[in-house]
């Protein structure tokens, strides 16, 4: 039995005192609602090693804590403004709309230049129908 299929009357009390640990309580634990998952909105680098244990305790690793599908960010922005390119975690260039890279160019390295002007030319190929 998974430990996901489990009730919280279920687990063992190491699992219940990781799982408190990382903000779990048996309504929470119990609930289909993925807006009560506590911590959900964090990749695994993000979390605590403490908070990485209390994880893998109750069965998570890193694969299946991030298990978005998204691609863990290069570094996160702490200037604040959430409007910012990276407020939400740099994960490269190729993330960033066409505008903002072409912003970009004239301050990121040639291999990073290059792929740029590679992305827009493909851009106009695909406008010209070719």
């Amino acid at each position: 039995m998974l430990i996901d299929d489990m009730d919280w009357g279920e687990l063992t009390d190491e699992q219940r005192k990781a799982a408190l640990a990382l903000g779990y309580n048996e309504v929470n634990w119990d609930a289909d609602d993925e807006e009560d998952i506590p911590l959900s909105d964090l990749y695994w680098c993000q979390l605590t090693p403490e908070q990485q244990t209390s994880a893998a305790t109750i069965g998570y690793n890193q694969l299946n804590w991030d298990s978005s599908g998204a691609e863990e960010p290069w570094f996160y922005c702490r200037c604040g403004d959430d409007k910012c390119h990276s407020a939400d975690g740099f994960r490269g260039l190729k993330y960033l709309p066409v505008e903002e890279q072409k912003r970009l160019y004239w301050v990121v390295e040639p291999y990073v230049q290059h792929q740029i002007a590679w992305k827009l030319y493909q851009l106009e190929q695909e406008k010209e129908g070719i």
